[in-house]
């Protein structure tokens, strides 16, 4: 009996232990599984709050991306767009300058041809009086000298009428081929007095190169009525006939 009676205590106090122990590992593990439960949530948490970072941080990089992307076709556009302004721009320069040069050259081209054809038609004209100087008899040239300087004193002079000889003017320049008669210089003076109401004086010169007739140079105004500038225009219309 009393043997029965031990093993039944030892049999209950086992059970308790048993049982206890059973309550203490349900407890324990109930709350490392609530504790591991948390933990986990936790990191969900977090590796949720993360990948929302993640996509806002991918979001706002692909938004700067497309930004600068933007920008930088924005800039390209406008940097073709001043290098074809800048182009265009040179271009019409480089014509504007290219016509200033060819209107430069073409304005020299004929300046040069002027003074050829200039050079041309004194050489001719002083050759022809050459020429007319070493053919003709002086006594010819004489006599076409003093009609010459008769019709010139006569009936040249009338035109001076309408021109304004400046009052400081006092004196004419007579270039002559052969020297002034006294006579050919009193009725020169008269005709100038008469017909420029002034009284000049006369300073004459000869040129036989001029062949015949007279040159009469009156401060600026330049008359001239003799042989060689008859030459020059003949020459100068035969000129200008070929030009055209």
């Amino acid at each position: 009996m009393i043997i029965v009676s031990f093993i039944l205590l030892q049999i209950f106090i086992f059970g308790g232990l048993a049982f206890f122990l059973k309550h203490l590992l349900t407890r324990n593990v109930t709350s490392a599984t609530s504790h591991l439960q948390g933990m986990i949530k936790e990191n969900t948490d977090k590796q949720e709050e993360m990948q929302k970072k993640i996509e806002q941080a991918e979001k706002e990089y692909t938004a700067k991306i497309k930004k600068a992307k933007d920008e930088a076709e924005q800039i390209e556009k406008q940097c073709r767009k001043e290098i074809e302004q800048e182009r265009d721009k040179i271009i019409t320069q480089a014509h504007v300058q290219s016509e200033e040069l060819m209107t430069r050259a073409k304005k020299t081209c004929e300046t040069i041809v002027a003074e050829m054809n200039k050079n041309v038609n004194d050489k001719a004209v002083e050759r022809a009086a050459e020429l007319i100087c070493k053919v003709l008899p002086e006594k010819n040239c004489r006599d076409i000298h003093e009609e010459w300087v008769r019709s010139l004193i006569n009936q040249g002079l009338n035109s001076l009428d309408r021109l304004r000889i400046p009052n400081d003017v006092s004196q004419v320049e007579v270039i002559t081929a052969f020297a002034l008669t006294e006579q050919e210089k009193a009725d020169l003076h008269k005709h100038l007095v008469d017909h420029l109401d002034l009284d000049l004086s006369i300073e004459a010169n000869v040129q036989p190169e001029i062949v015949a007739g007279i040159i009469i140079n009156i401060g600026t105004l330049v008359l001239d009525g003799s042989f060689a500038n008859k030459i020059r225009e003949v020459v100068h219309e035969s000129f200008t006939g070929t030009a055209e």
